[in-house]
């Protein structure tokens, strides 16, 4: 049974008794409503009680529900999570007119300043934000740095972004789970995991730099634009899944002298156990993935990135689409290997080997359709072919590639996981299958 906890309160001088229900569910619209004492939507408490709400009057266990409405310049520190097994939740609610928006002041014509929505603070475990849209703020949800208490168990599910400079800010956070979180219009990093964070999984997330227009592009005039960034830490940061999620027009502006860089996915070198599937990078202006440490990349797609997939280090690379860029696979490192994979109407090389790829590229059952090479090598790096089949649609100028053509190429409608427009190859055995269809292949 609900219970009503009773507080003592001073308007004027004069000592007064305020009914604020006790959590359990605590319902927050943003005027407030009836006997505001957050027991109903009826009886609302006003968005200036948040605070409270949150970090004082919910316990482990307890919800905190956010009503339908504009927030305006709404800050909220949490201070106070729950316990294992019994998380804190904050969730925003459809009561009518649309998940709860939380509208800030930031700007992308002066980036660096603006306010945080949701800080967490040292030690927050056993959390979980769900269904909230954020807008103009310099940073969405940010965690601590370094040289603070980790923060367990988190969740952060459905919490869509837009006009942000970063959304996700994250570090020390273990055992997060990231889903169905959708950003655009950012101007530096949709979801950054900065330092000190391990297990951690981001499933079906979205990030959309520019949503394809050009004046964003131009006006936010950020260096290194990225989706999805995992940096450097020490020690290292380790455990990370990305499931189902894509990153596309990451394109900083075109400067002369300068390296037009802007990248969809990208995992610094020293951080450990690294994992992509069914990933997709569009229109990214350097890499779809630019990714430095051993990692393993299954049913990815990359398309109209300067360069689809950047390595730096050991990985494997299996069932995968390279197309419509300059290069497809982009190897400075250890030794890859790619299987079952497809590269398709890329103007350069399907694969390139560069000045430190001592351990070269080996491609394994793929298809090469309307590239403008089957390899480049600049390196000592070996370049192998096994079982690969080459389209006939036109020349492949390297002609040190010796690859077969294969008349049993033939020329579809795309499927449903391959965004853009025109037909795609296809190959009885060899090359990429959609993720449906891709199950139980053998792997050589």
């Amino acid at each position: 049974m609900r219970q009503t906890i009773y507080c003592l309160c001073f308007v004027g001088g004069v000592a007064w008794l305020s009914g604020v229900a006790a959590a359990g569910d605590l319902h927050v619209t943003p005027d407030g409503a009836g006997r505001r004492d957050g027991a109903g939507w009826a009886d609302a408490l006003p968005a200036e009680r948040l605070d409270a709400a949150v970090n004082d009057l919910a316990g482990p266990g307890d919800r905190v529900l956010l009503g339908s409405g504009r927030y305006e310049n709404q800050f909220l520190k949490i201070r106070t999570g729950g316990t294992e097994g019994r998380p804190k939740e904050i969730r925003g609610v459809d009561t009518g007119e649309g998940l709860p928006t939380w509208v800030g002041t930031w700007s992308a014509t002066d980036p660096k300043k603006g306010p945080t929505a949701v800080s967490l603070g040292p030690g927050v475990s056993d959390l979980t934000l769900a269904g909230l849209r954020l807008r103009n703020y310099q940073f969405g949800v940010r965690a601590p740095t370094d040289g603070e208490e980790p923060l367990e168990r988190l969740t952060l599910d459905d919490v869509d972004a837009a006009q942000m400079r970063h959304h996700l800010y994250l570090s020390n956070c273990r055992e997060l789970t990231v889903a169905d979180c959708d950003v655009v219009r950012y101007s530096k990093h949709a979801f950054r995991f900065e330092r000190g964070c391990r297990g951690v999984r981001v499933m079906r997330c979205t990030a959309d730099c520019s949503e394809g227009d050009e004046a964003w592009e131009q006006n936010t005039a950020e260096p290194l634009p990225f989706g999805f960034v995992v940096n450097n830490s020490n020690p290292p940061q380790s455990d990370f899944q990305f499931e189902d999620c894509s990153a596309a027009n990451n394109r900083m502006a075109v400067t002369p002298g300068k390296y037009a860089n802007g990248d969809g996915f990208v995992v610094e070198g020293s951080v450990e156990g690294v994992s992509f599937v069914r990933c997709t990078a569009v229109r990214n202006r350097d890499g779809g993935f630019d990714l430095k440490p051993p990692v393993s990349l299954r049913d990815c797609v990359a398309l109209d990135n300067g360069r689809g997939i950047r390595l730096w280090s050991e990985a494997t690379v299996d069932n995968c689409f390279l197309g419509d860029g300059k290069t497809g696979l982009w190897s400075n490192g250890g030794a890859a290997t790619v299987r079952s994979s497809t590269f398709h109407r890329l103007a350069g090389p399907a694969a390139m080997t560069d000045d430190r790829a001592t351990g070269g590229v080996t491609l394994i059952d793929c298809l090469i359709a309307d590239c403008g090479a089957v390899w480049k090598k600049t390196s000592k790096g070996p370049v192998t072919l096994t079982e690969i089949v080459v389209s006939e649609t036109r020349p492949t100028p390297d002609a040190r590639s010796k690859a077969p053509a294969d008349p049993s190429i033939q020329f579809a409608a795309p499927p449903a996981a391959l965004p853009g427009e025109g037909p795609r190859p296809t190959h009885p055995t060899k090359g990429y299958r959609p993720p449906e269809q891709s199950e139980g292949r053998p792997v050589r």
